[in-house]
């Protein structure tokens, strides 16, 4: 049993951060947004690049908030969100984690 919680991961999904834990220490911790290019409606990166990408042409790019008030308004902007930031997570593993999500209520 204890090399099952090995590889456990918990995930926080916020409205306003994700954070990504493994056994007691946060192994990841990311603004919960997109950032979409305005004209062809493509996501061009989450949290963290997301906000840096926006900073860079606000004019080109909209931030989006794919939990909001403690609900996913967008499913599919949140499940490629949580693999983006599970991909980055686990850049290093070689097996695949049990996850258990808490989302806002």
């Amino acid at each position: 049993m204890f090399s099952a919680m090995l590889n456990c991961l918990g995930v926080d999904m916020g409205s306003s951060q994700v954070r990504i834990y493994q056994r007691d220490k946060v192994i990841l911790e990311e603004a919960s947004t997109a950032v979409v290019d305005n004209i062809s409606g493509q996501v061009l990166g989450f949290g963290t690049e997301a906000l840096i990408l926006y900073h860079k042409e606000p004019e080109n790019n909209t931030l989006e908030w794919p939990v909001k008030n403690g609900v996913i308004a967008d499913y599919d902007m949140t499940k490629a969100m949580l693999r983006f930031f599970l991909n980055k997570a686990l850049r290093r593993s070689v097996s695949r984690p049990s996850l258990m999500v808490a989302i806002p209520t």
